[in-house]
């Protein structure tokens, strides 16, 4: 009973870690567009663009982005590789549950880190911001998930 507890634990912890993981990638390819000035819809370059920011707190993103960028590129080397051995892992065919878990593990504190350098470059930069700006920003997100929320319903939908 524990060894299947355990298990479902760990492969509630592999989704969970994927789902990270493409949020992360997707956090950083916007602060790298959101460095250039670049970004589209649900892309924090495009979000910020609709916040009227002042010429010093369009630079002083900029910095903070170029700073995690820095930062973070042994991160990003480290979590690509070991997302590219999982991916491999679980396409070979063999199903080696023992290597699959073990590449998991491997991969959930990368994912952390990621996770927490994002939280820390999203403080960063609401820190910036007027109280007005964060509640657009605010109000911006919580549009985003309900866009979200219901392109997920009309494709459930459509699935049945």
């Amino acid at each position: 009973m524990h060894g299947r507890i355990r298990r479902n634990k760990l492969v509630a912890a592999g989704v969970a870690a994927g789902a990270t993981l493409a949020l992360v990638a997707g956090t950083l390819l916007a602060a790298g567009a959101a460095a250039q000035g670049r970004g589209g819809p649900g892309r924090m370059g495009g979000v910020l663009r609709h916040l009227d920011l002042t010429d010093d707190q369009r630079e002083a993103i900029r910095g903070a982005v170029q700073r995690q960028r820095e930062s973070g590129e042994s991160l990003r080397q480290q979590l690509g590789t070991a997302r590219q051995a999982l991916r491999d892992a679980v396409r070979s065919g063999a199903a080696d549950e023992t290597a699959i878990r073990a590449l998991a593990a491997e991969l959930a504190p990368l994912v952390a880190d990621a996770a927490v350098q994002r939280a820390v470059l999203h403080a960063e930069i609401r820190g910036l911001l007027t109280d007005d700006q964060r509640a657009q920003l605010d109000a911006m997100r919580d549009n985003a998930r309900e866009n979200d929320r219901r392109r997920r319903e009309r494709r459930r939908e459509r699935l049945r």
